[in-house]
């Protein structure tokens, strides 16, 4: 004579879905794909890219406005 005793748990499903996932992440880290960026390639641009525009050089500037020559006068009209 055999006797099988069933015993039901109801939250041991979710010990049972929570390893699936671990599993399902294991896997999927495993074998990243060809979409992902490689951590090794440079993210900006190389120094003396083209694309750059050239330095402005001290001649090339235009020249800087001359200063007012009311500056560090008091204004008409307001007493000292």
């Amino acid at each position: 004579d055999i006797r099988v005793r069933i015993v039901v748990e109801p939250l041991i499903v979710w010990l049972w879905i929570g390893g699936f996932v671990m599993v399902a992440g294991t896997v999927l880290s495993a074998f990243p794909g060809r979409g992902r960026r490689n951590p090794l390639d440079p993210v900006s641009s190389p120094v003396g890219d083209d694309r750059d525009p050239e330095p402005v050089v001290a001649d090339e500037r235009e020249p800087e406005p001359e200063p007012d020559a009311d500056v560090g006068t008091e204004p008409e009209g307001v007493p000292a």
